[in-house]
């Protein structure tokens, strides 16, 4: 009979083992470097009962292709890991990296009541994003020791600033700089036991290396920071107002899809009005164009139909360029490209998408 116990119990840790070191289940935790934290954060007694107009632009300029990786020893000894080495292959390097570069700052910005967004804001908030350098255990040696209770980890350092600029007196008004560490951890037991019942800004689970996390303790951070300095600084709002909205016009150079184009300048014209833009049409008694301040071209529409693996994929592209029209000069060029199967989307929810795919990217780069 013991000699069955202990068959079984080795059955068991062979596959406690095999499951935990098989596991696709990511826990991630953001905090701030231990150095930069402050014992005692202020924070606010109420919420600010304000809105203030800004734009957002999140500068994805500086994305680096790599960021070294350092191998961690006992007693703190650390190793730099030759590129040719690298224990992250490239496509886990990217998504780590592309992780302080989510767009999920830009929906706390847009869910947020202190902020709203408005292309015609005289303030621009800039956010710059740098990740710095990877940090792990030798994860074989970790796992085995601790017989996969204890979770392989992987950290990753980086830094988030927040620029916020006067766009009429070509000014930065305040900067924030906020240094993060992003730890992961994975392949293990306690991580998927654990996971389920812990929810925070800070903390995220995931089946990869991709968080959510970063982002959103950055805009936590911030936005404690941010309001604490309007308590003490009321003036500082008086920087936030909308400058008088220009008129814009519409105009689709046409190709040989008139159906598609059709749809596809509906759906821009709706949405330019929904997000504050005032269009006009030039047969709206606009002569000559001479109250139109700028003009939204779009050019080069193709709609190209394949069959791939039995699927029926739609894509559209096409380029909005807006010039100025007493100076002529361009304002600002867009390139967008939308594919989806259409056997899950209609037509007209592809082109819908492309539209709102554009209006993602005009809001990332700070332009609406």
């Amino acid at each position: 009979m013991k000699e069955y116990n202990w068959l079984n119990l080795v059955n068991y840790l062979i596959l406690f083992f095999f499951i935990s070191s098989n596991l696709g289940c990511f826990f991630h935790y953001t905090h701030q470097e231990y150095k930069y934290y402050r014992k005692h954060i202020e924070k606010l007694e109420t919420e600010l009962e304000i809105q203030l107009p800004i734009k957002i632009k999140l500068d994805r300029s500086n994305i680096p292709e790599y960021i070294p990786e350092w191998e961690l020893g006992d007693k703190n000894r650390k190793r730099k890991i030759d590129i040719s080495s690298n224990f992250l292959d490239k496509k886990r390097q990217s998504k780590l990296i592309e992780n302080y570069y989510s767009e999920e700052i830009l929906s706390k910005f847009k869910m947020n009541d202190l902020f709203v967004s408005n292309p015609d804001s005289n303030i621009l908030i800039l956010i710059k994003p740098t990740p710095k350098k990877i940090e792990y255990y030798d994860p074989q040696i970790l796992w085995a020791y601790t017989l996969g209770v204890i979770p392989n980890t992987l950290n990753t350092f980086g830094e988030i600033v927040f620029e916020i600029y006067d766009l009429d007196k070509k000014q930065m008004l305040k900067s924030y700089k906020y240094n993060l560490i992003h730890i992961i951890y994975y392949k293990s037991m306690t991580v998927v036991l654990l996971s389920p019942f812990i929810f925070s800004e800070q903390l995220d689970h995931s089946t990869d290396n991709r968080t959510f996390s970063i982002m959103r303790r950055a805009f936590q951070l911030f936005h404690n920071d941010f309001s604490l300095e309007l308590q003490k600084n009321p003036k500082l709002k008086d920087s936030f107002y909308i400058n008088k909205s220009p008129h814009y016009s519409l105009e689709l150079v046409r190709s040989k899809n008139e159906s598609f184009e059709n749809i596809l300048h509906s759906f821009l014209e709706s949405t330019l009005v929904s997000k504050g833009f005032q269009v006009y049409l030039k047969d709206e008694g606009i002569k000559g164009n001479a109250q139109v301040d700028r003009t939204i071209y779009i050019e080069g529409v193709d709609f190209n139909r394949t069959i791939n693996k039995k699927k029926s994929m739609l894509k559209i592209q096409y380029t909005a360029k807006c010039r100025d029209n007493r100076t002529g000069k361009l304002l600002w060029d867009q390139y967008v490209s939308y594919e989806s199967d259409e056997s899950n989307l209609s037509q007209e929810d592809i082109i819908q998408n492309s539209v709102i795919e554009l209006f993602n990217l005009l809001s990332r780069d700070g332009i609406i």
